[in-house]
This record gives structure tokens, C-alpha cells and sequence, in this order.
């Protein structure tokens, strides 16, 4: 049995190796920093996770007994001001450092932070195609992933769930897919701590960058207004809501990876890939590159604005602290759901592929033939044309079934409709008429075969065309049009055989059986027809049956492989 790389084509149009050669040479040319969003730290950052009582502790004796005197004098808790003094202290550096960016006695937030988040928009909005397609089917990310993380491991679970890989004596059966499905559990349960947090770290990443595309970017943008200067000032308690969004995600920023990057590339230009013509490596290549650049403007933003100290000016509390980003807790389930669907696609194609094995075999049997017929004329097999008649393969095995077979079959069937005696009247209208349509579907399907010869209607068209070297838009259609009606005439041809073919072996069926099958009954000779020859005739019309209806199930299942 061949052993194809589904698996890896229905995760990406690349092969394994492709796809880890490229990886390679991407991690070999960009550095870990490049990859890496961290917030900077602020040493003098007032949000320091410890409550006002705590910290206030830490303050001079003197500033202490001040706030203690403040407090009795104007009735508010002592915390409260300590809190106040904080937030003035925290807006007083952002003013000195960050020109432009805070009015805070206004309760104003300028122009150089509407400027930023629009670049991050932009950033985002770059992001946003290969995210979408990554929110649609997460699962199938995460096995793709795989195959660069854990390239090993991914080679391994192929390996183990293919079903190519059993071996010829094994058959689609229940027990054969169960074991199969039981084998994966087992593989998923030998991933090894390591293995597994290495992959989590890398989903992590990825909903990180998923949760910073779909960030509130057009609601906070409109919060702003132009100012008598021309520059977008908003409210600073208006955008609250919002800036906690950001610094939920900005303040937890994860890298943004090579595996990530090209994973995404290759989701986002998958439809790309099936042309020849296109440079995978360098299409991805540029990719990565852009994407870094977008990251670096990740990173100029948090150098830029210090997110966390606005939300706490925002939020007028020195205790303020981001809550933390949505995680993939799922991931997992996801991860082997994803590959229960390859299973099963890779099931349904070996599957496929032993009945295709099981038709060919039949037909092989039936016109004593290695190879499965086809129409002896094919004028489209040329360099120049594009156009192909797609029932070569059904259309080859009606040719072959009258020119070799049905020969001495209508001779044993017109014995029957001469001399059978049939017990059900109806039964014998319902054969005799089959039997001559048969006659006439023989002639007509001779006479559609002789269309493709070089004499024939569709052969002379390709001859012309061939020797006249015109390969206009005009006479391409004029050949597809061709092609198309006979693909008509070719399904035509196959319904009037089957139903003809059909007709014929349920009368057979009655014929053979010692009771009624339906409402198809024997003949009252069937001891004698043929005379002295009764017995063999009797076998041959067993053998006819049975060949009859191998013929129609071979027909529809070829018709189904060429679909």
C-alpha cells in the first residue's frame, strides 16, 4: 500500500521536510530579542502590588505625622491621601518625561497617545488576517505548530494513526478504526511534560497576539476629539474601560516567535502555495520580516507609553494592577481533537483507496485485463490543451463491457427472452425490453466512442486546432464546449446502463431463485431450457448475474473516483 503525506498536506500545502527546513533557516537568522515584547520595567512604578497601609510604612516618620495632620484637619482618611499624593507624584514624571501626553489637572490625555495606539492599529489590522484564520480552526494551528516544535513527536503520531502504514491484510472495518483511535490516546498520553509546555508556551503566545489584534483599537481611537490646536486630546476617566483592555494584554506581552510567524504566514497564503510558480521560502521569508517590524512597533508603544501608570491615573488608585489575559486552557482538547479529524480524513482516504483496490481487482477479473480500460481515444492528451474529459476511466469500462463481454452475454439473455417461460407475465415485458434497450446502448456507446477517434466529430475538432495552432479564447471555449457535452452525453449513457444493467439483474435474481425475490419470480422451465445443455446454462446464467451486477457497482464507483 502506498503511504502518501496527507497528513501533512491537510495541515499546510508544504511537506514536513519543507516546512522544518524552512524553520530552520528562519530561527538561524533572527535573534530571540526580536522576538520578545517586555514591557520595560519602571523601578519607580507606584503600583507596586502592596496596599496603601503597607507602603505608607514605608515613608519617613515626618511625612507620616504630616499626612496624620492633614487627615484631622480636612476629615479625609489618611489613605486617601497618601493614595492623592501618589497619583500627583506619578503624573508630575510622565508630564516632565513625556511631553504631549498627559494634562493630568485637566484629567486630559493628549495627542502623542492617540498617535501611538493608531500606529498599533496598524499593527494589528496586519496581524488580523493570519488571526482570523487561526480563531476559525485554533486545533488546526496547534498540530501545525507542532510539526515545528515537536517535529519528532508529530512524525511519530503520523506514523501511528496511519492506517496505509497496517499493512495490505488489514481491512476498513469498526475494530481496525477503534484500535486506531485507542493507539492515538496512548501517543498523546507518552508526550512528555517537556514537550507539552513547550507547545503551551507557544499557544500562549499565539492567543496573546490573537487577544492584541482584537483590542478595542476603533472605540478607544473615538474617544478623542481635536482641540482649538489640532490635536486629539481625550478625558482620561472617558477611556478608563478601555485602557484596562490594553494594559490587560500590552502588560503582558508574549513573544511573537519564528514557529508562530511562519505558521501564520502559511495559514494566511495557503490558497498562494498551490501555484508552482511561487517562492514559498521567500514569500515567507518576508513575512517574518514584516512581522518583526510590526513587533518592533509593539515595543516602541510600551517604551513610549507607560500603559499601567495611566490606567492607575485613569482609575485614580495607586493600587491599580492589569488583570490577566485570557488563557487557552483548552488548548489540548483542541490539539487532539484536530488530530481525531486528520484520522478521520486519512481513514476515509484509505478507505477510498481499498475499495478503489477492490474495483480494480474486479474489473481486472472481469476483462482479464492488468490495468483499468479507457477510451481508446483520447484527443485531449496533448501539451497545448488544458481540457480533460473526466469520465475516461467509466466511460473506458462501458467500451471494454460491450466490446468483450456483452457478446456472449446477449447470447445466453436472448435465450432466456426467447424461450423462458416466465411464471409473471410482467416479468418477461420488464426483461424483453431491457434486453433490446441493451442492443441499442451498445450501438450508441460504440457510436460516442467514435466521436473521440481521428475520424470522429471531437477528433477532427482536436486535429484542426492542433494543425491551425490557434489557441485563442475563442476556440478554447468552442473545445471545452465539446468536452462538456459529451461529459452530458457520457452521464446519460451511464444512467440508461445502469438502469437497463439493473432491470436485468433482478429478473436474473428471480430467474436463479428458488423462491420470489420481489416481486420478480423464476420460469416454469428452468429444468429445460437449453436442453441438453441446461445445467451449464443454468450456471451461466448465475455467472451473468453476478457479472451484471459487479458491472454496475464497478461503474458507479469508478465514476466516483474521477468526480
Amino acid at each position: 500500500m502506498e503511504k502518501m503525506d496527507t497528513f501533512d498536506r491537510m495541515v499546510i500545502g508544504m511537506s514536513h521536510a519543507e516546512r522544518m527546513c524552512l524553520y530552520d533557516k528562519l530561527c538561524a537568522s533572527i535573534s530571540s530579542e526580536e522576538q520578545t515584547i517586555q514591557p520595560p520595567v519602571d523601578t519607580q512604578d507606584i503600583s507596586s502590588g502592596q496596599d496603601i497601609q503597607t507602603r505608607l510604612k514605608t515613608e519617613s516618620s515626618l511625612f507620616r505625622f504630616f499626612l496624620f495632620l492633614r487627615s484631622i484637619f480636612s476629615g479625609v482618611d489618611i489613605s486617601k491621601i497618601y493614595n492623592n499624593i501618589l497619583l500627583s507624584r506619578l503624573a508630575h514624571r510622565i508630564e516632565k518625561s513625556r511631553p504631549g501626553l498627559l494634562m493630568y489637572k485637566k484629567g486630559m490625555i493628549g495627542g502623542a497617545f492617540y498617535e501611538q495606539v493608531r500606529q498599533l492599529k496598524n499593527v494589528a489590522d496586519f496581524f488580523k488576517p493570519a488571526v482570523s484564520l487561526y480563531e476559525e480552526d485554533p486545533g488546526r494551528f496547534y498540530v501545525f505548530l507542532s510539526s515545528l516544535l515537536l517535529a519528532d513527536y508529530y512524525a511519530y503520531v503520523e506514523r501511528e494513526i496511519d492506517p496505509f502504514l497496517l499493512g495490505d491484510n488489514k481491512e476498513p472495518v469498526p475494530e481496525v478504526k477503534q484500535s486506531l483511535v485507542r493507539r492515538m490516546d496512548e501517543v498523546f498520553q507518552e508526550l512528555t511534560i517537556a514537550q507539552r509546555n513547550s507547545l503551551y508556551q507557544s499557544v500562549i503566545n499565539i492567543d496573546w497576539l490573537r487577544q492584541f489584534v482584537r483590542l478595542p483599537y476603533e472605540k478607544m481611537l473615538a474617544r478623542f476629539l481635536p482641540n482649538s490646536d489640532g490635536n486629539y486630546v481625550a478625558q482620561l476617566e472617558l477611556i478608563s474601560n478601555d485602557l484596562s483592555h490594553f494594559c490587560k494584554v500590552l502588560c503582558n506581552a508574549k513573544s511573537v516567535t519564528v514557529e508562530i510567524l511562519q505558521a501564520m504566514c502559511l495559514f494566511s497564503t495557503n490558497s498562494q502555495l498551490e501555484q508552482q510558480q511561487v517562492d514559498v521560502e521567500a514569500l515567507t521569508a518576508d513575512y517574518v520580516t514584516k512581522s518583526l517590524a510590526q513587533v518592533a512597533i509593539i515595543k516602541n508603544f510600551l517604551k513610549a507609553i507607560p500603559v499601567k501608570q495611566l490606567a492607575c491615573l485613569a482609575f485614580k488608585s495607586a493600587n491599580w494592577t492589569p488583570g490577566q489575559p485570557e488563557g487557552a486552557e483548552d488548548w489540548f482538547v483542541k490539539f487532539k481533537g484536530e488530530w481525531r479529524k486528520l484520522l478521520e480524513a486519512r481513514w476515509n482516504e484509505w478507505t477510498k483507496s481499498k475499495k478503489k483496490q477492490l474495483v480494480e481487482q474486479k474489473v481486472f477479473n472481469m476483462f482479464k485485463c492488468m490495468k483499468l480500460p479507457e477510451l481508446p481515444y483520447q484527443p485531449w492528451n496533448v501539451e497545448w490543451c488544458d481540457i480533460k474529459f473526466t469520465r475516461n476511466k467509466a466511460m473506458g469500462f462501458m467500451y471494454a463491457f460491450f466490446s468483450t463481454l456483452f457478446g456472449d452475454i446477449s447470447k445466453l439473455l436472448k435465450i432466456l427472452a426467447m424461450d423462458g417461460d416466465f411464471r409473471v407475465r410482467e416479468n418477461k415485458i420488464e426483461f424483453v425490453e431491457a434486453f433490446n434497450e441493451y442492443a441499442k446502448l451498445a450501438g450508441d456507446v460504440d457510436a460516442f466512442v467514435r466521436k473521440f477517434s481521428p475520424e470522429g466529430e471531437i477528433g477532427q475538432f482536436f486535429a484542426n486546432v492542433a494543425e491551425s495552432e490557434d489557441r485563442s479564447v475563442k476556440i478554447h471555449a468552442r473545445l471545452e464546449s465539446a468536452i462538456q457535452s459529451a461529459y452530458s452525453e457520457s452521464t446519460a449513457l451511464s444512467m440508461r446502463f445502469t438502469q437497463i444493467t439493473t432491470t436485468i439483474v433482478n429478473v436474473l435474481a428471480g430467474v436463479n431463485s428458488d423462491t420470489k425475490v420481489g416481486k420478480y419470480d423464476s420460469i416454469n422451465n428452468l429444468s429445460s431450457i437449453a436442453g441438453r445443455f441446461n445445467q451449464r446454462y443454468r450456471q451461466q446464467l448465475v455467472e451473468v448475474h453476478d457479472t451484471l451486477a459487479d458491472a454496475v457497482n464497478c461503474l458507479r464507483e469508478l465514476e466516483s473516483f474521477e468526480s
